[in-house]
């Protein structure tokens, strides 16, 4: 997409393969005894540009490897990293107090930990209950869309095939 030495790689690497096909189909329909010379020159050429390949590919995997874990840490930063910032910066300030007699003592201690006042809920707490609720919602989203994708599949799999002569499961097309 970008001009960049990675694209320029990779072409090559694409451009070499075409020409390793060539060379190879190439040695194949020459005679190895009847033009050894010919033979011999399509050969070296091919041993060549195969080395090359492997230059080519090796370069271009330690490239990918290390744009991987660049981008690995650079979105763990940007989600967790952060998050955990957010909470170790305000671990002391509430998010919002609990009206007095709603909740036991104990379980205010629990809203409130680590370190949040007590009668009030801590970023921790509030974080938790949030990713939570995310975490169900995307659930529901997901398990509702592939579960009704997986019983299409299961449906159309029974109607399909009749084994020998008898019918898959007793059911007719």
């Amino acid at each position: 997409l970008f001009p960049s030495q990675v694209s320029s790689q990779i072409r090559e690497q694409r451009d070499l393969r075409l020409e390793l096909l060539r060379l190879k189909k190439e040695i194949r329909g020459t005679s190895a005894q009847d033009q050894f010379a010919k033979w011999a020159k399509a050969k070296r050429k091919h041993d060549e540009k195969l080395a090359r390949l492997e230059v080519l590919n090796s370069t271009i995997t330690s490239t990918r490897l290390k744009f991987t874990s660049k981008t690995r840490v650079l979105r763990f930063l940007l989600t967790t990293g952060t998050r955990m910032a957010v909470q170790i910066y305000y671990i002391k300030q509430p998010v919002f107090y609990v009206p007095a007699g709603w909740v036991p003592g104990y379980f205010e201690l629990l809203l409130a930990f680590p370190r949040a006042p007590r009668g009030s809920v801590s970023v921790q707490t509030w974080g938790l209950a949030c990713s939570s609720v995310v975490d169900v919602l995307v659930g529901k989203i997901l398990v509702g869309w592939g579960g009704k994708q997986v019983g299409e599949l299961a449906e159309s799999r029974r109607k399909k095939v009749k084994v020998g002569e008898g019918e898959r499961d007793g059911e007719k097309e």
